[in-house]
């Protein structure tokens, strides 16, 4: 089985982000959750928060508006906005 999975984070006015990832950690209206490689699947609401996307030595920190997640071996997040935080290219 493999540790990583893909993350995806679409938006309608901003170009689509596309990461792989050890740990994913989001916040939903019952509080944070950490998502890894062959959880079970997951679809729920995401709260206005910032999403960190571990990988093996980088963690890249985004700010999402409200929006969605859907987990089935990827996840697939969906927002109106998010704003890059940390882990650019260029940090």
């Amino acid at each position: 089985m493999s540790k990583l999975f893909n993350v995806t984070i679409i938006s309608k006015s901003l170009e689509k982000l596309e990461y792989k990832a050890l740990l994913l950690n989001i916040k939903t209206p019952n509080g944070k959750i950490g998502i890894m490689a062959n959880r079970d699947p997951l679809v729920s609401i995401l709260n206005p928060s910032i999403i960190e996307i571990v990988q093996d030595t980088k963690r890249i920190k985004i700010k999402i508006d409200d929006g969605f997640i859907s987990f089935n071996n990827d996840a697939t997040i969906l927002v109106s906005n998010y704003e890059k935080i940390s882990g650019n290219e260029n940090d």
